[in-house]
């Protein structure tokens, strides 16, 4: 996955990458950007309008943040936020406009926020007993998570070391000695 993230006049820069690049990028943050112009939004709806038409899915994400006094740029966020409605196999968006935000600290939310929301269908596993670590499907299904993780972000498959951690802490408090030494012998000591 390749992701894009900017900030000011960056974004118009991102509107751009997309519509000229489309495969470039996978995913495109950006905050309190002024110049996403009635131009770069029309050349946004025409990728996804011929998308559409060549039944081709770019499946792109988005995240917005702005804070409510950057009226100046609320018109086009809100536009692209519509655009992505109009268009769901093209575009997932999530946009933050908040009173809490103002343009210096946009930049705090795409980063927390929205690096969360870009990465929130693979995150770390922690388990916190042994009764969630049966329920997700113990050793192989944790190595089966963190292998698809991996392909998926094109990230190392190895299971993170807090989640071996976990799961090894919480045999050794249930008196598992078979999981403790599954755990060991499928994921690697400690």
């Amino acid at each position: 996955m390749r992701l894009f993230a900017g900030w000011e006049h960056a974004g118009g820069f991102a509107l751009d990458l997309l519509t000229t690049r489309p495969d470039l990028f996978d995913s495109f943050l950006f905050a309190s950007s002024p110049n996403l112009s009635a131009e770069r939004l029309k050349n946004v709806e025409k990728l996804f309008a011929s998308a559409e038409a060549s039944k081709d899915t770019l499946n792109k994400q988005l995240y917005l943040a702005l804070g409510t006094q950057e009226n100046y740029a609320i018109e086009h966020f809100s536009k692209l936020k519509e655009l992505s409605q109009n268009y769901p196999d093209q575009l997932k968006t999530h946009y933050t406009l908040s009173s809490d935000l103002s343009h210096f600290t946009t930049p705090i939310d795409l980063f927390t926020s929205g690096l969360a929301w870009v990465f929130a269908d693979y995150p770390a596993v922690n388990f916190y007993d042994i009764k969630d670590i049966h329920s997700f499907g113990g050793v192989p299904a944790v190595k089966d998570y963190y292998a698809k993780r991996g392909q998926r972000y094109h990230v190392s498959s190895a299971v993170a070391e807090n989640t071996k951690f976990t799961m090894a802490r919480h045999a050794v408090d249930a008196n598992d000695i078979n999981l403790f030494l599954t755990i060991e012998r499928e994921l690697g000591k400690l």
